[in-house]
């Protein structure tokens, strides 16, 4: 995996060096691939972080995950510098994952342990509680949710503008 990674990062850095040149033509696909490739990593990290814990650790972890989308949302947007439609699409439809998976997330996520003790010094059930949390996480998650449909839009307009939509994208 480290030599992979080490290759990959050669051929972005090769691109780099030759970037006015007309044989950077030829290169940048293959730049543009090694670009994708090498944040698979951070890709892989961000679709792992959960919201879990008590609601002080699970809001710490909110503002994390919104971090680290922003990092990779940018990283992905590097990619389209290098004028390749597969990676283009591949890198605009990872950012649609990116919100989409942060919106199931926090629509997943349990009710805290303190939120569920705080049910009792106010009189009314966990549950109605956790029910009120839960509703107000997945009002938060509707924005995310929408960011990640207008992503795969953008993916889906970019294929037919690439004349690469097969017909189900017509439909």
């Amino acid at each position: 995996r480290k030599d992979v990674m080490k290759a990959y990062k050669a051929a972005v850095d090769f691109f780099a060096k030759k970037s006015s040149k007309k044989s950077n033509e030829k290169s940048a696909p293959y730049a543009a691939e090694a670009q994708f490739r090498l944040y698979d990593p951070a890709f892989k990290k961000f679709m792992t972080l959960r919201f879990v814990g008590n609601a002080k650790k699970q809001q710490k972890m909110l503002l994390k995950k919104a971090e680290v989308l922003k990092e990779v949302e940018t990283k992905y947007k590097g990619i389209l510098k290098f004028k390749q439609f597969d990676w283009t699409l591949a890198s605009l439809y990872r950012i649609g994952q990116l919100y989409q998976n942060f919106a199931e997330s926090m629509t997943n996520a349990d009710c805290p342990p303190d939120v569920k003790r705080q049910a009792r010094s106010i009189g009314v059930t966990p549950e109605e509680v956790c029910d009120e949390y839960a509703f107000l996480l997945e009002e938060k998650a509707v924005a995310l949710e929408d960011k990640a449909v207008e992503a795969f839009e953008t993916t889906l307009n970019k294929a037919r503008e690439f004349q690469v939509a097969n017909d189900w994208t017509k439909k």
